[in-house]
């Protein structure tokens, strides 16, 4: 098993009696699960649809954390705090917790949750393995308990990026679309839980079948470039880059030019370099 911190994560905690259902106005999927002690994935968007923060809600000890990347913290608590207006809310960075990750080994995180850390199983597919909220020393005492590697946070990396899952950098802040960027298959987008700010747009691409791009892996022979660098279909723009470790990445890339690639003996390059390039696995749930 390996484990490690995710330095890259933060935690904001929201308690009060109205917590659930200002939750289930604001973002893409039912928060009612969490009344069961269930973690939810799901996404704030614009009033346009567009994507504005990803998390996980984790309902641990009376209260909802929301398990956020670091950088987007200052924005979505300024955000929570707009939205909230009268509600019985308290909205509370907190800065003694930190997120890690556990994978390569099935663990009952029901069994080991006790008061000192909360471990769930990552919802958005099984192969994650399990993340685990809690101060930083209980996290270091837990992996040495469990006897797991202690890696560093790029294996993690490498491991999602492996996986085809996109993280917080790969989505582009008031651009990105949840459905290109594969949130229904990753069960963050619920269909059926009523309104919440960008909902019109999110449905009408599901029931108009409108997404044009999707997540790819891409693989090159050599080290990909930095993130947002364009991938080529001769002179035409096919897609862009986003995250990458070493030589494979996740990139963004119109579905035609994908299909022109795999149908007609074509490549897609990126700075030069001929890019090998495959769905997620993933992306087979909808098909």
């Amino acid at each position: 098993m390996f484990g490690t911190i995710l330095e890259q994560r933060a935690i904001i905690s929201l308690s009060g009696e109205e917590t659930i259902d200002f939750l289930q106005g604001l973002i893409s999927n039912d928060t009612r699960p969490l009344t069961e002690g269930e973690v939810v994935y799901a996404a704030l968007l614009s009033p346009q649809g567009r994507f504005l923060h990803d998390f996980f809600l984790v309902p641990w000890l009376g209260k909802i954390l929301i398990d956020v990347s670091r950088s987007r913290l200052p924005d979505l608590l300024a955000r929570l705090k707009l939205y909230r207006l009268r509600s019985k809310i308290e909205i509370t960075p907190e800065d003694t917790l930190c997120v890690a990750a556990l994978w390569n080994e099935k663990l009952d995180s029901e069994a080991i949750n006790n008061d000192n850390y909360k471990i769930y199983t990552d919802p958005r597919l099984k192969e994650l393995g399990v993340r685990l909220v809690g101060s930083k020393d209980s996290i270091n005492t837990f992996f040495n308990q469990l006897v797991c590697e202690k890696v560093e946070e790029a294996a993690y990396k490498y491991m999602r990026i492996s996986l085809t899952i996109p993280d917080t950098e790969d989505m582009i802040v008031e651009k990105s679309l949840l459905l290109e960027c594969g949130f229904e298959q990753l069960n963050g987008v619920n269909f059926s839980k009523g309104c919440y700010i960008g909902q019109e747009v999110t449905a009408r691409s599901k029931f108009r079948g409108q997404a044009r791009r999707s997540f790819y892996q891409v693989k090159s022979s050599n080290d990909l470039p930095e993130i947002g660098v364009p991938i080529m279909l001769g002179d035409k723009v096919a897609g862009e880059l986003r995250t990458s470790c070493n030589n494979i990445g996740i990139a963004i890339i119109y579905n035609e030019d994908y299909e022109a690639v795999r149908n007609n003996n074509m490549a897609l390059i990126c700075k030069g370099e001929k890019l090998d390039v495959s769905p997620a696995s993933w992306a087979e749930k909808l098909e």
